[in-house]
């Protein structure tokens, strides 16, 4: 119990640290699961929040988060216009694995692939997971290092702070 608390104590002072300077999204190319490359600048929705999460399928955590961030996904956040998208950095180039975790899971939302972990270095990503929230405008919003069991109440909480923050 102790642990726990501490752990969502100590996610929710990560997750809701604002950043500093205003980041732009780096533009690289992903691929879908069906192998069509896109650019990243395409990716992000610019008129609500998007939900960035990086990712590997050979680490439990990310699994879990990505589940969790589907259910919350679909529960809390489709029909409010956010959009959701995961970046499969698994260096082994083996999309197969990544197609049969993520329909075997009922994901969603979008999933890309970052073949060689480019986009994960522009951006910073110092490991996996990874959650970046980018505000309706595709500013980074807040990030967050790590899985937390608590990630629903986190986002669903950062992504109406982030509309409430520019009211056009």
């Amino acid at each position: 119990m102790k642990t726990r608390l501490l752990t969502t104590i100590t996610a929710l002072i990560i997750f809701t640290g604002h950043l500093m300077s205003q980041e732009i999204l780096p533009d690289f190319n992903l691929y879908t699961l069906e192998g069509i490359k896109l650019s990243t600048q395409r990716i992000v929705n610019d008129s609500m929040p998007t939900i960035m999460v990086f990712w590997k399928t050979y680490d439990d955590k990310c699994c879990n988060e990505l589940v969790d961030l589907n259910d919350v996904f679909v529960g809390k956040l489709k029909d409010k216009g956010v959009r959701v998208v995961a970046v499969c950095v698994d260096n082994t180039g083996n999309m197969d694995q990544v197609r049969t975790f993520i329909y075997g899971h009922d994901i969603e939302f979008d999933v890309y692939f970052d073949k060689n972990e480019e986009f994960m270095r522009a951006m910073s990503i110092p490991t996996v997971p990874f959650t970046i929230l980018f505000d309706k405008y595709t500013q980074p919003y807040c990030k967050y290092l790590g899985y937390c069991p608590a990630i629903d109440e986190m986002l669903c909480k950062k992504v109406e702070e982030s509309l409430a923050l520019r009211v056009e």
